[in-house]
């Protein structure tokens, strides 16, 4: 019986301290991104658009998430 490993998840790596900074340190600077911002946060972090895109919206999430607990 042959397990198959998907790649995909194999290939999963936590963000270094230094990208989970950079990503709230701007967040921090502002809330709401472009998606040029995000392309240059990518670039600042070493992270893919889609990495910060992620992010961000987990973060906006969060946020909203607790707006609403009121």
């Amino acid at each position: 019986m042959d397990i198959k490993i998907n790649k995909k998840n194999s290939k999963r790596m936590r963000k270094s301290i230094y990208q989970v900074k950079v990503l709230k340190e701007e967040f921090k600077l502002s809330s709401s991104w472009s998606k040029d911002d995000m392309l240059l946060i990518g670039k600042k972090s070493g992270l893919s658009y889609y990495q910060v895109y992620k992010w961000y919206w987990e973060q906006q999430k969060k946020l909203d998430g607790s707006r609403k607990d009121w």
